[in-house]
């Protein structure tokens, strides 16, 4: 695997870079949820929203191989942070057909998880902290793909249009859910 020579510094080229690249990767989600909004075409919507949700699976899946080759396999890297909800949440919600319940998952993902992922470009601890060149790039593909899928759901479902404060609070309480769990967990972990 190759490793860098000389180790990524926080706001140096290549933090940098991942900022840039995550303005392009927003930007395309917002053009693409526009050009296909899931009330005029659904099959679109929801086959790009699919293809999303393969990526993560199959990245996460990569990056726990990584860890297994490198000998670096820990359960705190199983993906139950804020960032890595979204392998789980986005394939529910697009199994659920009744939309009053499908708003918490829209919620979450377009909020709590596009938040987590934004703010990771601040500091992106694994991009930058990784030995491998592989992990790093993938840290911040992983990113990138949140921020898209994010705005793509934004876009595409009109989420600006709703009344905000009460579609806001529907994700909330879907992350007290996954706290909850994450709490028990860890608890008897």
């Amino acid at each position: 695997m190759p490793i860098w020579t000389t180790q990524p510094q926080a706001w140096g080229w290549f933090h940098i870079l991942g900022i840039v690249i995550a303005f392009v990767f927003i930007s395309l989600g917002f053009f693409l949820g526009d050009k296909f909004k899931v009330a005029q075409k659904p099959k679109i919507s929801n086959m790009i929203l699919w293809l999303c949700s393969i990526f993560f699976i199959s990245i996460e899946v990569l990056k726990e191989v990584m860890l297994v080759v490198r000998g670096e396999f820990a359960y705190r890297e199983l993906p139950f942070q804020i960032c890595s909800l979204i392998i789980f949440t986005l394939p529910i919600m697009l199994l659920i057909k009744k939309e009053s319940v499908k708003d918490f998952f829209l919620s979450f993902i377009s909020f709590f998880c596009m938040t987590g992922a934004f703010f990771y470009f601040i500091k992106p601890t694994t991009a930058l902290n990784s030995p491998s060149i592989l992990i790093s790039i993938r840290s911040f593909l992983w990113h990138w793909m949140i921020l898209f899928t994010s705005t793509f759901l934004i876009e595409s479902y009109d989420v600006l249009n709703r009344k905000i404060h009460k579609f806001f609070f529907k994700g909330y309480i879907l992350w007290l859910v996954f706290l909850t769990i994450a709490v028990t967990i860890d608890t008897v972990c």
